[in-house]
């Protein structure tokens, strides 16, 4: 940032990549500080980092604390090389690399979510050629002579199940494509066994558990019990827990709320349970309690909530959720042992 305004110092960003350039865990950092040698007229510098940076290969990523991926990374490097227009035909390779990281997830982090957005707009720029294509869909061909980006959404299954869809360019460059898949499972999550683990168990205002719960009065109280555990460390392991509608969380922060610190649950009382958690943030919203902590692997937290049932009638219970915000693909699913929860009135 300061280079593009020529507020960085060169004999600085110089003594920078000759001593400390061999330090960088992932080549990101390389890439980024080549860019800055370049803005600032250092080319052969500039083009040796990013060369460096571009040819590290760390297909094991560890945490460095961050926020990044090897997702991120290649997608903050694409945008970085065409933005700056530095040996832009790397940030194309780049870009199929991209591609490939994208098609192997299916949860991404709000890190990799902006990088992606990034990378998008860059290669965006790129193309703003007229360029040629068939489109094949079902027994139709559409010839396509086009500037810019294009799309096109297709509903359900109809349009795609007879000969599906084929893209075949028609034109002298490079022509990205792409297809994305949407859908939904019409069964609820499935609990998970993996890194992480969570656990939701009721009990009254007496620190009872209720094991059998099926039905609830209106108005009446319960105590929500999450029990979050990992095989790993986890710094950044962020939980949510839907209510079922029909159901609303009583605000722990607000002067007439029901205090339950004092209440003995598994012969602790919910005070010394919460002060052995690490919990860096809580909220309790309309439709959900979140909290985000740092879960260790011999510690596992108990987190505590009050749930009050206000509104009659017949309603869905979500599983509780729990993943790693910066790594998305951990988490973990529990078990719903109630998947209907009855709400009856005052006077049934």
């Amino acid at each position: 940032v300061l280079s593009r305004i020529r507020r960085a110092p060169l004999g600085s960003l110089r003594n920078l990549y000759e001593k400390e350039a061999k330090h960088s865990k992932t080549g990101l950092p390389l890439i980024q500080l080549g860019i800055a040698l370049s803005n600032l007229g250092d080319r052969n510098r500039g083009r040796e980092a990013i060369n460096k940076g571009l040819d590290m290969v760390n297909d094991k990523r560890g945490y460095y604390g961050d926020y990044g991926s090897r997702l991120r990374d290649a997608a903050l490097t694409t945008q970085l090389l065409l933005k700056h227009q530095i040996l832009t035909e790397r940030g194309v390779e780049k870009s199929f690399k991209l591609a490939k990281l994208l098609h192997e997830r299916r949860y991404l982090s709000t890190q990799e979510r902006n990088s992606l957005f990034l990378a998008g707009l860059a290669l965006k720029r790129l193309g703003q050629k007229p360029w040629q294509a068939e489109l094949r869909l079902q027994d139709s061909i559409e010839v396509m002579d086009k500037q810019g980006p294009w799309s096109r959404t297709l509903s359900g299954t109809a349009q795609i199940e007879n000969g599906g869809i084929a893209l075949t360019s028609k034109y002298a460059e490079a022509l990205f494509a792409s297809a994305l898949v949407r859908g939904y499972t019409k069964e609820a999550p499935k609990p998970t066994e993996g890194t992480l683990s969570i656990v939701r168990r009721y009990y009254n205002l007496e620190g009872q558990e209720i094991s059998d719960l099926k039905s609830v009065k209106e108005g009446h109280l319960l105590i929500a019990r999450l029990g979050v555990s990992t095989k790993q460390r986890s710094p950044d392991a962020l939980v949510v827990d839907l209510l079922p509608a029909g159901f609303e969380l009583e605000n722990p922060n607000l002067p007439d709320s029901v205090v339950i610190d004092d209440l003995e649950i598994a012969g602790k009382t919910i005070k010394k349970w919460k002060n052995e958690n690490h919990v860096q943030h809580e909220e309790f919203r309309d439709d959900r309690y979140v909290a985000a902590l740092d879960l260790h692997k011999y510690s596992p937290a108990h987190l505590f909530y009050v749930v009050r049932a206000v509104t009659p009638g017949s309603y869905k219970m979500p599983p509780p959720f729990v993943e790693d915000m910066y790594s998305p693909e951990t988490f973990g699913i529990g078990e719903q042992p109630v998947p209907e929860l009855v709400v009856t009135g005052k006077g049934k």
